[in-house]
């Protein structure tokens, strides 16, 4: 893997803006440890399912901001890892 899979990760990523912090202003760097730990999960598990990453996305997000911020659900991790692995596997 390397930079440009990785800014694109995070373009997804800052895209999806789970917690709604980019649309308030917040800095850009916002959800870069995220993003840091989904690009390391996915360098050590190259043939990882979406299931399973959206799985590790939704732990993530849920350890990083806690249950009562992190609102979204499995489904909505679901759609983020198909997009980041439709991105990886073209």
């Amino acid at each position: 893997m390397n930079n440009l899979i990785y800014n694109n990760l995070k373009a997804i990523i800052d895209t999806w803006d789970p917690i709604g912090l980019l649309a308030m202003h917040a800095p850009l760097d916002e959800y870069d440890l995220e993003t840091n730990q989904i690009y390391k999960l996915l360098k050590t598990q190259p043939k990882a399912n979406a299931d399973f990453v959206a799985m590790c996305i939704y732990d993530i997000f849920i350890k990083s901001f806690g249950a009562d911020v992190f609102r979204k659900d499995i489904c909505d991790c679901l759609q983020v890892a198909n997009k980041i692995l439709s991105y990886i596997t073209q």
